[in-house]
């Protein structure tokens, strides 16, 4: 019988936004998926026990288990998008396993495939004996990526299973297949949004975004919008930017010689609670 370690994050600090909440208790849930179909086809599954182990005794107990497969599942931060997954070297058993799992995943998902990458700083892929894999199914702060993942679940975990299994050469064995569930699109326009934040239907800041972001709307889209209906002008002293595509603070701090810290200060109100997301067309207080 083929055995794998199973290793969910164990990060309860990284939030994400929207309903992501944190991303141990996601990751989790994907284990959850993962672990029932693996063992229906076969498979003797060990899982990290989060509660009784550290992060380095989890490695010494994969390595003293002996797993066909050790396999970590997390999620990422800083602004991008889409998935990613990291092997041990170049041409290797882990490689082949990470192409696996990468083409798969990739292809029931509408963001970029960022790859297969090889590290040095994931102890999880370079000290574990199994061949070993670290996947970052998507961006917890990006909240398309969000919406896709909450709708998908499901799917995500069945598809991570066929990936395992194909690699062990085992035909995968389940009754019900899942269909991709594309993003779910807002139901209000932004105009319509920004006058019922005027009206107060919203509440106030910081309540006000934490509850547009769980709808699925972009706050800091909306917020510039009602900037805009209540007739906000810079003073002739005043320097403003409006973002472009590309745009980043720091690219935008270094033209002013200043620094993205000062400048996200300066526009919290505009940008929202995450520096790294920034949008064209964002009227920016330099």
């Amino acid at each position: 019988m083929s055995k794998l370690y199973l290793s969910p994050s164990n990060q309860t600090s990284n939030i994400g936004v929207g309903n992501y909440g944190n991303e141990a208790h996601r990751c989790n849930q994907i284990a959850d998926i993962v672990e029932r179909e693996l063992k229906n086809n076969g498979i003797e599954i060990k899982r990290w026990n989060q509660k009784q182990l550290s992060f380095s005794q989890m490695i010494v107990e994969s390595n003293n288990w002996k797993p066909d497969i050790h396999f970590s599942i997390h999620t990422n931060a800083g602004g991008g998008s889409g998935t990613e997954i990291f092997a041990y070297a170049p041409n290797t058993n882990s490689d082949k396993l990470a192409k696996i799992v990468n083409r798969d995943i990739a292809s029931i998902m509408p963001f970029p495939n960022r790859g297969v990458k090889y590290s040095p700083k994931f102890d999880e892929v370079q000290k574990t004996i199994a061949t070993a894999n670290l996947i970052e199914i998507i961006f917890h702060d990006n909240l398309s990526n969000v919406n896709w993942f909450l709708e998908n679940m499901e799917l995500i975990g069945k598809t991570l299973t066929k990936s395992i299994l194909e690699y062990l050469g085992i035909k995968y064995n389940h009754a019900n297949p899942v269909e991709p569930t594309a993003p779910t699109s807002p139901t209000k326009s932004i105009d319509e949004l920004a006058r019922e934040v005027i009206d107060g239907k919203w509440a106030n800041q910081p309540e006000r975004q934490k509850r547009l972001e769980a709808a699925g709307y972009n706050f800091s889209a909306i917020q510039t919008r009602v900037n805009e209906i209540l007739g906000y002008k810079p003073t002739s002293a005043e320097t403003t930017y409006t973002v472009k595509k590309d745009d980043n603070l720091s690219s935008i701090a270094a033209k002013y010689n200043t620094t993205w810290q000062k400048l996200y200060e300066k526009n919290k109100t505009v940008i929202g609670s995450n520096p790294n997301l920034i949008y064209p067309g964002q009227v920016l207080k330099i």
